[in-house]
């Protein structure tokens, strides 16, 4: 009766890496490139707000995302060493792409999409606001490229500890985890 149980969360849990994750992340890669082009046709006639350009550069920023995440289907393995684990998992290339695409460069681009949305909200509200005070007067003033160079070159310090992570799995029999989880603790 367990095993029943533990089949389905298994099922379940390959079902929703493999299948729903590459389905929605084909969705949101689709969805963020279509408002890219919507921005970039009525940029040249009605939209000349700041919030828009970080609209665009947040969708930009999903795409990315969404691009890159779609490599992570190539280290997915729902039980290590099983039979549904493909042979591309125990690959150094494999490896490669979970410690430095998707856990390295998939944080950071969620970082700096996470954050346009905190300057995207800030801009709406300097629109809003009659009298937003100093600090907020002072942001408006900085220019979008400055700003958003400042978040990616923040989001990759902040998440460069992620790289170290992981370490690469050179057939090490002690470990079945293809590349080794350094603070999972067996």
């Amino acid at each position: 009766r367990l095993y029943d149980l533990t089949l389905v969360f298994k099922t379940l849990e390959y079902f929703i890496n493999v299948w729903l994750n590459e389905f929605m992340c084909f969705i949101g890669f689709i969805l963020n490139f279509l408002i890219i082009l919507v921005i970039r046709k009525y940029s040249k006639t009605d939209l000349k707000d700041n919030f828009y350009k970080l609209m665009s550069i947040n969708s930009k920023f999903n795409c990315l995302y969404c691009l890159f995440y779609t490599l992570n289907i190539i280290n997915f393995c729902p039980e290590y060493l099983e039979i549904f684990c493909s042979s591309v998992y125990t690959t150094y290339f494999a490896q490669f792409i979970k410690i430095y695409i998707i856990n390295y460069l998939c944080e950071s681009v969620k970082f700096c999409c996470n954050f346009t949305i905190i300057l995207m909200n800030l801009s709406r509200y300097i629109l809003i606001n009659k009298n937003p005070g100093k600090i907020l007067k002072k942001y408006s003033k900085l220019k979008t490229k400055f700003k958003i160079r400042m978040i990616v070159l923040i989001g990759f310090i902040l998440n460069f500890a992620k790289i170290f992570q992981y370490k690469f799995n050179n057939g090490d029999e002690n470990y079945i985890q293809y590349p080794i989880d350094i603070f999972l603790f067996y």
